[in-house]
């Protein structure tokens, strides 16, 4: 058990202020999650069985690029969705996401290495 916030009372796992810790405060956040988290252990899973006898033979990698590329599509989305802000006739979301880059332009970079 932890301490939250400098309390003495331990942070039990399913309370609002472990949730709340996590950035997981609402249901959607929760369930982008899990998506995550599902997408990560389905992509394991599929390469890992790959190795047992009677596999159907496939690249490893293209698994890989596939769960990244349903990521990268679902982060976008969900930005533009909710972050982005109305579009407009000046850019919209593209501007938007634009100069949140701009804010931190060593941060990508980061994510790819």
């Amino acid at each position: 058990s932890r301490a939250v916030g400098g309390c003495a009372e331990p942070c039990r796992p399913q309370s609002q202020e472990c949730m709340a810790l996590l950035g997981l405060d609402t249901a959607q956040k929760r369930g982008i999650f899990a998506g995550y988290v599902l997408l990560w252990v389905s992509s394991h899973l599929l390469v890992y069985s790959s190795r047992r006898a009677g596999a159907p033979p496939y690249n490893p990698a293209s698994v890989v690029l596939l769960t990244e590329a349903v990521k990268l599509a679902l982060a976008l989305s969900l930005y533009f969705a909710y972050d982005a802000g109305a579009p407009t006739t000046t850019g919209g979301g593209c501007a938007k996401l634009a100069e949140h880059v701009s804010l931190a332009p060593e941060l990508p970079l980061k994510y790819i290495m």
